[in-house]
Parts: C-alpha cells; structure tokens; sequence
C-alpha cells in the first residue's frame, strides 16, 4: 500500500506541533510585563506568517495562469485562497484574545488590525467571485486578475507598523516585547507544525479540486 505525501506532512506536523507547544509553554520564561499571556504569540504570529505565504502563493499562481492558461495553476490559486483565509481568520481570532487581555477590549481600529481585516474581507471577496462564475476559463481569469490586484494589501499588513502610529507589538523591536533567546527560538519554531498543516490542507484541497474538474472535462 502506497502511503501518501499527505499522511507524512500531518504526522509531522502533529508531532512537531506537541513537541514545540511544550517548549512554547513550559521551557520558556513568561515575558516581563505581559506575564504568560505572551504564549498566545507562540499561536497567533505562526498563523499570521503562514496566512501571508498562502495569499503570496495564490499571487504568484495567478501570474503564472494569466501567462500559461493552465487551470491546474487556477486550482492551485484556490487552494491557497481558501487556506489563507482560514488561517487569517484565526490570526484575527487569537489577535482579539490577546487585545482583550491587554487592552481590555477585542477590537481597536490600529493599523495592523484594520488591515489584516481588510484582507480577510479582500480574499473572503475572491473566494466569492469565484462561486458566481461557472465557466472555468473565464472564472480563472477573473480571479487571477482579482488574486493579483488584492495582493496589494499584503504588504500594507506587514509594514502598517512602521507605517503608521500603531499600537501593535512588534515582537522583534526593543522596547515592544522583552525577547529571550529561548522565547525567540520557540517563536520561530512554532512555525514548522503551521506550515506542515498548511502544506496537508493545500495538497488535499488541491487533489479534490482537481478531481471535481476532471468530472467536469469528463461531462
């Protein structure tokens, strides 16, 4: 019996997920003012990254359809829209739980907020031009286009900081979040079992996409 990438990508993630969640919460020390509540960012900012690579991919996807015509690139397009959404929804979820422990309230209208729900709504948007166009070419052009216009807002989240007064902790600038190096290693290290979920979830929305497009040509 062939065992599949999937199963592999899953079982390392899980594995590497356990692994880092006990360094993340008992190895490394609580930070000097937001106590233990800082382990939320061992969560939150690994699903922010890989939010952010999962809405690169279907820009870069979208490029690379409008030059080939490939609808197979089109699905891949999906795939990584619809992972990405999932994971910035959670970004904006754990986000709201740290803001309410920190801030005392679940929203406030800072830069790094506003536009991490800009894209939420911009790739929400997307998925949902896709629903109203049947034709497959056609469908595949709108939303390449659409893919590659959206991506603009991605680069506004990731310097909203800098860009604007924000109250935003910036974990890597002094001042913001006291650091350790062992805090810092876990942060980075807690991306792995992220990214190994998103590469499960991508590779199988992607083989069901690509079946449901196969019954399509066959009809």
């Amino acid at each position: 019996m062939k065992i599949k990438v999937e199963f592999f990508l899953l079982i390392f993630g899980l594995i590497t997920g356990y692994i880092i969640f006990y360094f993340s919460l008992f190895v490394t020390p609580p930070e000097r003012n937001m106590g233990d509540l800082v382990r939320i960012m061992y969560i939150h900012v690994p699903l922010a990254w890989v939010s952010m690579i999962s809405f690169t991919l279907v820009f870069l996807f979208s490029i690379l359809y409008l030059f080939k015509k490939d609808l197979k690139l089109d699905i891949y397009s999906e795939s990584a829209a619809e992972i990405g959404v999932l994971y910035n929804f959670l970004t904006l979820i754990t986000g709201m739980l740290w803001a309410k422990a920190v801030w005392g309230h679940y929203w406030v209208w800072d830069p790094r907020l506003t536009t991490t729900l800009i894209l939420f709504f911009l790739y929400s948007s997307y998925l949902l031009l896709r629903r109203f166009i049947e034709t497959p070419d056609k469908r595949a052009r709108f939303s390449s286009v659409l893919g590659v216009i959206i991506y603009v807002d991605v680069p506004f989240v990731y310097f909203s900081v800098k860009l604007w007064r924000s109250v935003h902790p910036s974990p890597f600038t002094p001042g913001d979040v006291l650091i350790t190096p062992s805090m810092r290693i876990a942060l980075f290290l807690s991306f792995i079992p992220y990214l190994f979920l998103f590469l499960f979830l991508f590779l199988l929305r992607y083989k069901i996409g690509y079946r449901l497009f196969e019954k399509l040509e066959r009809a």
